[in-house]
Parts: C-alpha cells; sequence; structure tokens
C-alpha cells in the first residue's frame, strides 16, 4: 500500500476511511507502505462505520470486534510513538482498561514483557499508554479523566528511559526508567 505522509520511519497507518477499509474483505489497508493491513473481526456490515474526526471511523462495541494487525518485526522498536484518535460512550467496567490500541506477543502468557505495548482508558477514564520491555512493564497515565461521547487525540511515546503519555498534544503523564535493554 502506498505511504500517504512519504514518512520512512513509519511503520502503520490506519485511517478507516473510505478506501482505507474494504467491506467485501474485511480489511483495513495500512497506508505506511509496510503493509501491515488488519482484518476487520466480528464486526457487522450495518454497523461497523460511524463518523469520525475527519471522515470515517470504526466503531467498536467495547467487546467482541476489533482490528486484527498479524505481529511484524516492523511493528516493535525501542523508540516509539503510538497514537490514535477515539470517542468512548462507556467506561470499562471496573477493574478493567479497554484498549484503544494493543499489540500483544501471541507465544507469550505474560503480558507486557517483551515488545508488548497499548494505549487504553481505564474504569476511572484516565488515559495511558503502557510498554512491555525486558525489564516488565513501563507505564504513564494521566491523572484527567476522559469526558465520555468526546473525541480525543491520544499518544504515547517509549525511549530507552522514559514513557510519555499525551492527550490532545498536551503531555498529561511521564515516567521515568532505567533502561534494562
Amino acid at each position: 500500500q502506498t505511504n500517504l505522509l512519504k514518512d520512512t520511519s513509519l511503520v502503520g497507518l490506519w485511517t478507516f476511511n473510505g478506501p482505507d477499509t474494504s467491506i467485501l474483505t474485511n480489511l483495513a489497508y495500512d497506508r505506511s507502505g509496510q503493509g501491515n493491513n488488519g482484518l476487520m473481526v466480528n464486526m457487522a456490515t450495518s454497523t461497523r462505520y460511524a463518523r469520525g474526526i475527519s471522515g470515517q471511523a470504526l466503531y467498536f462495541d467495547g467487546a467482541t470486534n476489533y482490528v486484527r494487525v498479524p505481529d511484524n518485526a516492523t511493528l516493535e522498536s525501542d523508540n516509539m510513538t503510538i497514537t490514535a484518535w477515539f470517542k468512548a460512550a462507556l467506561l470499562p467496567t471496573s477493574p478493567y482498561c479497554a484498549p484503544v490500541v494493543h499489540k500483544d506477543l501471541d507465544s507469550n502468557s505474560n503480558p507486557f514483557w517483551g515488545r508488548q505495548y497499548a494505549l487504553l482508558f481505564c474504569d476511572n477514564g484516565c488515559p495511558g499508554a503502557i510498554f512491555g520491555v525486558s525489564g516488565g512493564p513501563r507505564s504513564a497515565f494521566s491523572t484527567t479523566p476522559i469526558t465520555l461521547n468526546q473525541w480525543y487525540f491520544i499518544a504515547g511515546t517509549l525511549s530507552p528511559t522514559e514513557v510519555i503519555f499525551y492527550t490532545n498534544g498536551a503531555k498529561t503523564a511521564s515516567t521515568t526508567f532505567s533502561s534494562t535493554w
């Protein structure tokens, strides 16, 4: 697929807008140029699309539907930024955090060890980021809860010594740690 932004460091871009998804194949096309297309799972044709912040979005029920992107080495790095637009209609059930973006390792049963990561929001309404590194999970969570039914642009960054979380472009949390790589 064509890299829409012409950024060679971009490894995944899923807009979920118009021609970037296919009802026939149930694919969400990766427009980064890396070919990390995702399969839309358990998404009914009649309810999968919603109005987005700019164009079309996908509607997720919070329980059974998601987009699954196969594991690929291009999605793993010691320095990365993950971003997403999201709007929640309900908070997750306590004690739980709902993923907005989540990369898991199928062969690893110990969560957030190794190259796993997520942007999520919790039952208290606070969003955050968590990254699995060789020394264990590292996270940063905002202390300001989201407002339901409002769009947010969230981002989590990982460096060898810090996790930073942003809400609508403002730094809302950070955690430093000693690198164990």
